[in-house]
């Protein structure tokens, strides 16, 4: 994976640009990446925390998708020059808990499987995140500081791949997949 996008940007700083086979199995190897890594975090939290009343909710036709990667506006019928995938996940908890506490427990696994801890937010409503690296993914974890009895217990799991060229075909793709309720 590292080596293919050492070789895109070989390629860019020489002049030479990969060819439309070596752009689609790029995407398609960083998408592979991104849903199949936020599926096993998902499923490690669904499993590890089946007796703390989880539940998780993802509905791939929404939350698995690719994005542009620059601020510069492209039309819905423009392929835009460069993309990066990602997968949204929710996980909600029920009786209501804290959740923030949960992060560490949840990336440890991936921590010592190489992925570094990065950035952490705080937000105004009462949620906290930290984002842990990997050559070039992200995954972000996030939870509530404290239990609210008029909200749902949520923790949020996404996991981003690496800005790559946007293939030609890009705007005929469609998630596929089944929901998990």
């Amino acid at each position: 994976m590292a080596a293919g996008i050492s070789a895109l940007l070989l390629a860019a700083l020489t002049g030479c640009g990969p060819g439309e086979a070596e752009i689609v199995t790029q995407s398609d190897d960083t998408r592979d990446v991104v849903f199949s890594t936020a599926a096993e975090v998902a499923a490690s939290i669904e499993r590890d925390y089946a007796d703390a009343g989880v539940s998780v909710v993802h509905f791939p036709d929404v939350e698995d998708r690719w994005s542009q990667c620059s601020d510069d506006l492209v039309a819905d019928t423009e392929v835009p020059t460069a993309i990066q995938w990602s997968s949204h996940w929710w996980f909600d908890f029920d009786p209501r808990r804290e959740t923030a506490s949960l992060i560490e427990e949840v990336a440890a696994p991936y921590v010592a499987d190489g992925w570094e801890p990065g950035r952490e937010l705080l937000s105004d409503g009462g949620g906290r995140s930290v984002a842990f690296h990997k050559n070039g993914y992200v995954m972000r974890l996030g939870g509530m500081l404290e239990a609210d009895p008029d909200r749902v217990s949520s923790f949020g799991l996404t996991v981003t791949g690496p800005c790559i060229p946007a293939p030609q075909d890009i705007r005929e793709w469609t998630a596929a997949g089944t929901p998990a309720p």
